[in-house]
């Protein structure tokens, strides 16, 4: 799949929550990549967009007119049949196979559109493709976020020395994480189930922190994996890392106070913010020992 953005050089500012907001484009870029299984162009568009009365009577949701900061995600993969189209934003539809989509994504952008005071829009054609529009209200002030100015900011982490075992079922997303910690310099051991980490660690206890996913294939999942390999070292550091925000709670079983748990997808940042907090607590332990 061939990726191109076409992002407005400045972009009019808005209000909108992060997480929501990096959830539901990360949403429909899946819904495209799995809308092109042949392969295809994925396009992301940014935009100011001006509404005006006219333009109300031609949407499809009902909201004033004014100043919106826009983002398009378009593929050129096999579109949605026009008998679909009316329900496509409706609770568990879906038109995936049986597991491998809950039918709730589309419809909690829906959702969460409105909770902005905006919208989002779609528009596609079988066998030509699909583009989805969201409509972020701008703020009345005349500010806008410079596109140049964007820098991203990796922590200044040296993971020299450090062993990190990662635990984490889904080949694409290990092979992100062992790259970005590798990287900055941390030995990894992986493992792909609860099961699989327990022999390896119990062959090579040498581990200085734990990042493992919640749920995954095999008896042991992640804080059951964590009880297990706590039995051997007390005081390891442990990352849970999790896809739903109900899973990344540990079940409601933080192991440990200093335990951390995030929720995926995780930014590199975070992931690594996470690592370090994680070994300050286990160093600030072992002082106090």
């Amino acid at each position: 799949i061939k990726i191109e953005t076409s992002l407005s050089a400045e972009i009019r500012v808005v209000e909108a929550d992060l997480a929501s907001t990096e959830s539901a484009i990360l949403n429909l870029i899946l819904n495209a990549q799995a809308a092109m299984p042949d392969g295809g162009k994925l396009t992301i568009e940014t935009a100011n967009i001006l509404i005006n009365d006219i333009d109300v009577l031609d949407m499809a949701d009902d909201f004033a007119p004014g100043r919106y900061a826009m983002i398009a995600v378009s593929d050129t993969g096999v579109g949605i049949s026009h008998k679909n189209l009316d329900a496509i934003f409706e609770p568990f539809f879906t038109t995936k196979a049986v597991g491998t989509g809950s039918g709730l994504g589309l419809s909690m952008i829906h959702g969460f559109m409105k909770q902005t005071g905006g919208a989002v829009h779609l528009k596609s054609e079988e066998g030509q493709g699909t583009t989805f529009k969201l409509y972020f209200p701008a703020k009345q002030k005349r500010e806008f976020f410079k596109i140049e100015k964007v820098k991203s900011h990796t922590p200044d982490v040296s993971g020299k020395g450090i062993r990190v075992l990662v635990v984490e079922d889904e080949p694409a997303v290990m092979n992100v994480i062992c790259e970005v910690l590798s990287n900055c310099g941390y030995t990894v051991l992986k493992a792909y189930s609860g099961d699989e980490a327990l022999i390896l660690f119990e062959q090579e206890p040498n581990v200085d922190i734990l990042l493992t996913d919640v749920v995954m294939p095999g008896k042991l999942q992640g804080p059951a994996l964590t009880k297990k390999l706590r039995a051997i070292n007390p005081d390891l550091p442990a990352v849970f890392m999790s896809g739903f925000a109900n899973e990344a709670a540990v079940n409601g079983n933080r192991l440990h106070p200093e335990d951390v748990r995030l929720t995926k997808p995780i930014p590199k940042n975070e992931l690594l913010k996470a690592l370090e907090k994680v070994r300050q607590g286990q160093a600030s332990t072992q002082e106090q020992d």
